[in-house]
Protein backbone atom coordinates (compact mmCIF):
# COMPACT_ATOMS: atom_id res chain seq x y z
CA UNK A 1 0.00 0.00 0.00
CA UNK A 2 2.88 2.35 0.46
CA UNK A 3 3.19 2.19 -3.63
CA UNK A 4 -0.12 3.46 -3.64
CA UNK A 5 0.73 6.17 -1.32
CA UNK A 6 3.45 7.38 -3.54
CA UNK A 7 1.84 7.27 -6.42
CA UNK A 8 -0.65 9.15 -5.55
CA UNK A 9 1.36 12.08 -4.88
CA UNK A 10 2.58 11.30 -8.19
CA UNK A 11 -0.94 11.75 -9.56
CA UNK A 12 -1.18 7.83 -10.98
CA UNK A 13 -4.48 7.34 -10.67
CA UNK A 14 -4.85 4.45 -12.81
CA UNK A 15 -1.72 3.03 -11.24
CA UNK A 16 -3.57 3.12 -8.07
CA UNK A 17 -6.92 0.88 -8.92
CA UNK A 18 -4.84 -1.00 -10.17
CA UNK A 19 -2.63 -1.59 -6.88
CA UNK A 20 -5.61 -1.10 -4.36
CA UNK A 21 -7.75 -3.77 -6.68
CA UNK A 22 -4.94 -6.37 -6.38
CA UNK A 23 -4.77 -5.70 -2.30
CA UNK A 24 -8.53 -5.68 -2.25
CA UNK A 25 -8.46 -9.26 -4.25
CA UNK A 26 -6.12 -10.12 -2.04
CA UNK A 27 -7.56 -8.74 1.41
CA UNK A 28 -10.59 -7.22 1.24
CA UNK A 29 -10.65 -5.03 4.50
CA UNK A 30 -8.06 -3.69 3.70
CA UNK A 31 -9.31 -0.03 4.37
CA UNK A 32 -6.71 1.84 3.48
CA UNK A 33 -6.69 0.32 -0.07
CA UNK A 34 -10.68 1.17 -0.51
CA UNK A 35 -9.79 4.51 0.58
CA UNK A 36 -7.18 5.32 -1.69
CA UNK A 37 -9.28 3.48 -4.27
CA UNK A 38 -12.03 6.10 -4.32
CA UNK A 39 -9.39 8.84 -4.13
CA UNK A 40 -8.05 8.06 -7.44
CA UNK A 41 -11.41 7.64 -8.63
CA UNK A 42 -12.30 10.74 -7.33
CA UNK A 43 -9.44 12.58 -9.08
CA UNK A 44 -10.31 10.63 -12.50
CA UNK A 45 -13.95 11.82 -12.03
CA UNK A 46 -15.43 8.61 -11.52
CA UNK A 47 -17.64 9.54 -8.78
CA UNK A 48 -19.88 6.29 -8.75
CA UNK A 49 -16.83 3.73 -8.54
CA UNK A 50 -15.54 6.57 -5.80
CA UNK A 51 -18.48 6.83 -3.76
CA UNK A 52 -18.77 2.82 -3.88
CA UNK A 53 -15.00 2.46 -2.17
CA UNK A 54 -15.48 4.72 0.26
CA UNK A 55 -18.72 3.09 1.03
CA UNK A 56 -16.70 -0.06 1.11
CA UNK A 57 -14.20 1.61 3.27
CA UNK A 58 -16.88 2.86 5.69
CA UNK A 59 -18.50 -1.12 5.90
CA UNK A 60 -14.67 -1.88 7.16
CA UNK A 61 -14.56 0.99 9.70
CA UNK A 62 -17.89 3.56 10.10
CA UNK A 63 -15.76 5.61 12.29
CA UNK A 64 -12.54 6.61 9.81
CA UNK A 65 -12.84 10.61 9.29
CA UNK A 66 -11.13 10.69 5.60
CA UNK A 67 -13.48 8.00 4.05
CA UNK A 68 -16.84 9.51 6.04
CA UNK A 69 -15.43 13.17 4.44
CA UNK A 70 -14.45 11.87 1.02
CA UNK A 71 -18.19 9.65 0.81
CA UNK A 72 -20.08 13.09 1.64
CA UNK A 73 -17.71 14.65 -0.45
CA UNK A 74 -17.91 12.81 -3.51
CA UNK A 75 -21.91 12.02 -3.34
CA UNK A 76 -22.18 15.68 -3.38
CA UNK A 77 -20.30 16.25 -6.76
CA UNK A 78 -21.84 13.56 -7.77
CA UNK A 79 -25.53 15.02 -7.51
CA UNK A 80 -23.95 18.52 -8.14
CA UNK A 81 -23.03 16.73 -11.96
CA UNK A 82 -25.89 15.21 -12.47
CA UNK A 83 -28.62 18.22 -12.18
CA UNK A 84 -25.62 20.07 -14.38
CA UNK A 85 -26.32 17.75 -16.87
CA UNK A 86 -30.32 17.17 -15.93
CA UNK A 87 -30.26 21.11 -16.90
CA UNK A 88 -28.11 21.36 -19.84
CA UNK A 89 -30.65 18.60 -21.60
CA UNK A 90 -33.49 20.50 -20.12
CA UNK A 91 -32.45 23.58 -21.81
CA UNK A 92 -31.58 21.61 -25.01
CA UNK A 93 -34.52 19.36 -25.57
CA UNK A 94 -36.95 21.67 -23.89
Amino acid sequence: MNVAVCKYKAKEYESIIDITSQVIDYNPKSLKAWYFRGRAFGERQEYDDAVESFKKALEIDPEHKPSKTEYEKMKKTRADLIARETNKFKTIFG
